[in-house]
């Protein structure tokens, strides 16, 4: 058999060329094809398209690892790399060669996210992984010697701290909830309000999945609709917790029928026009909603509240918040919220829950009816 040819168990052939010490290699399903790859190797070699170990830069790297993950990952896991190599890791970072970067470079990327600030937990922690990865893949390939991102962690704020969250009191909330009746995209985020919905669940939300005229009205979370780069991917929620039956209030069961009526006066005024689908909370063309466009209508309904500027995920916690102090217990509204366990909702909203602990330490003039 010829030199750098080697059998498999499973009846493929690997072949394989060494280039200043590193070894580049790939299986064929024959002996012929395996010769032929490898002299494809060669003959790139001897032309210089064959990047020698010691010029392969980040970008170049990045690039490989890229498209292995379009193979191996889910289309929005995917995209959202692609989008976070694009957006947070820069072009002079991406410039350097693999050879030369150490962790102190790393680290002054991520300070320099944070100075332009680039401080949410998810997006520092995501921007990491593919940092990390594409090392690790650099490894693997044996261009580098170790992983210089190993053991880094960027500094995050986490989105679900609400300890110190600015979070609507009663009063605002109501107006809040009043502006959402006015707006014409308000209903989307009055329903995240009443029901404790992440964004991209109540985007993802189809007719199919909601029963307004069942004895308990009720609606299915399951799916989710996220933007990853610049395209709407719909994605099924990972865990059994998260696709979940959520029960519906009056007032949410009356909003969801005004909510039908309005798209179905959109849809006869467009005709022909509009987009035909079976999403809940739609755009002026009938299409579905893209979950980062929400951030400036909810800019504007919190203007129009004269309530101070939330987050669209803040909405989750007043629900939250609201539901355990009157009374929900903790291990219904995990269920309601979708979490894994009662377990990470108490841990989330311990703060909450232990001021509603503390009222529990009644005088026995309340416990026993009588004053002493």
């Amino acid at each position: 058999m010829a030199t750098g040819i080697y059998p498999l168990q499973n009846g493929k052939y690997r072949w394989q060329i060494m280039v200043e010490g590193h070894r580049f290699h790939g299986v064929a399903d024959s002996v012929k094809e395996a010769q032929q790859a490898r002299a494809q190797k060669l003959a790139e070699q001897a032309k210089g398209l064959v990047i020698a170990p010691s010029r392969v830069t980040l970008g170049e790297q990045l690039a490989a690892w890229l498209a292995e993950k379009d193979q191996s990952r889910a289309k929005r896991t995917s995209l959202g790399y692609r989008y976070s190599s694009e957006k947070y890791i820069s072009d002079s970072f991406k410039a350097r060669k693999l050879k030369d970067i150490r962790p102190v470079h790393i680290r002054q990327l991520y300070t320099e996210l944070q100075e332009r600030g680039v401080t949410e937990s998810n997006t520092l922690r995501l921007t990491h992984v593919v940092i990390h990865g594409v090392f690790e893949f650099a490894l693997k390939d044996e261009l580098i010697a170790r992983n210089p991102a190993h053991g880094l962690k960027p500094n995050t704020t986490n989105k679900d701290d609400v300890k110190d969250l600015l979070v609507l009191n009663p009063a605002e909330a109501t107006r809040f909830a009043a502006a959402c009746r006015r707006h014409r995209w308000g209903p989307v985020f009055l329903f995240m309000l009443l029901t404790g919905v992440r964004r991209g669940e109540a985007c993802g939300v189809t007719w199919s999945n909601v029963f307004l005229d069942a004895d308990s009205p009720h609606v299915r979370i399951e799916q989710a609709l996220h933007v990853a780069g610049k395209e709407k991917v719909l994605t099924r929620p990972k865990t059994k917790t998260s696709r979940r039956t959520l029960y519906l209030s009056a007032d949410v069961v009356t909003l969801l029928k005004q909510v039908r009526q309005q798209q179905q006066a959109v849809r006869d005024e467009l005709g022909d026009k509009a987009e035909r689908n079976d999403f809940v909370f739609t755009n002026l063309k009938g299409d579905s909603l893209s979950p980062d466009n929400l951030k400036v209508h909810m800019t504007a309904i919190c203007k129009a509240a004269e309530v101070p500027r939330i987050r669209i995920h803040d909405l989750r916690h007043k629900y939250a918040s609201l539901a355990l102090r009157a009374g929900v217990r903790i291990e219904v509204l995990s269920k309601q919220l979708g979490h894994a366990s009662a377990v990470m909702t108490l841990d989330v909203y311990r703060h909450v829950y232990v001021e509603e602990m503390q009222q529990t330490a009644l005088p026995t003039s309340v416990l026993f009816g009588h004053a002493n």
